[in-house]
């Protein structure tokens, strides 16, 4: 394609391209949301410096992720 369009079309991808690098980056949206549906699973809250604090009953960040209609 050529054009001005084409030219939009590209800009639009390479914006969605770094939108989308940066959503899988460490501590990216991605990354902080496959954290979270872990720890809803498995009760382990693992915090973003690495260390762990297993059997965290406090339920830190429920309202974050919905159960209802499970």
């Amino acid at each position: 394609m050529v054009g001005p369009v084409a030219e939009q079309l590209r800009k639009n991808a390479m914006a969605l391209k770094a939108e989308a690098q940066k959503a899988v980056a460490a501590d990216g949206s991605s990354d902080e949301n496959i954290r979270l549906f872990v720890e809803e699973f498995t009760g382990d809250s693992c915090k973003k410096d690495g260390s762990r604090n297993v059997g965290n009953l406090s339920h830190e960040g429920q309202d974050k992720v919905s159960d209802k209609g499970v």
